[in-house]
């Protein structure tokens, strides 16, 4: 009668640190769909990946809300050419996740190539068969390399 309900506990306890793990991973793969998603402009894909409250902040102040953020994707404001994304490390509590990286990205502003070097913060909640959604995104400017040192 013991070893049945010892196999019930273990298997709950290992349930429970797969669905931590899970969380983790799925965040990041998560955030990593959003950026295929800028770069090939799928804007029904960004859509369903941001929150309707989005707050996406760029490195020079500028904010956009999920509607400009997603017009601005094919009225030639803002084109992503290229997304690297660094490690990423992410903290989950309860329904949200924080997750900070450095990020390497090229664009196309109002017809103009630009380079970036970024530290972003994102914040995503988890909704119920929604899966995540991001609530708030705020970047900060790199220094260029080789310029690390220099404050």
């Amino acid at each position: 009668m013991k070893r049945p309900a010892f196999l019930f506990l273990l298997l709950f306890v290992s349930l429970s640190l797969a669905a931590q793990q899970v969380d983790s991973f799925s965040l990041k793969k998560t955030a990593m769909d959003l950026n295929a998603a800028m770069l090939a402009q799928d804007s029904a894909k960004v859509n369903q990946l941001l929150h309707k409250k989005c707050n996406y902040g760029h490195s020079n102040g500028w904010i956009e809300k999920k509607n400009e953020l997603i017009a601005n994707m094919f009225n030639g404001t803002l084109k992503y050419t290229n997304i690297s994304q660094g490690t990423m490390t992410a903290v989950i509590e309860d329904k949200t996740g924080l997750l900070r990286s450095n990020i390497e990205v090229d664009v196309i502003r109002n017809g103009q190539p630009a380079h970036f070097r970024l530290h972003v913060l994102q914040v995503w909640i988890w909704k119920n068969k929604k899966g995540w959604q991001l609530l708030g995104r705020q970047a900060t400017r790199l220094p260029d390399e080789g310029q690390e040192g220099n404050k």
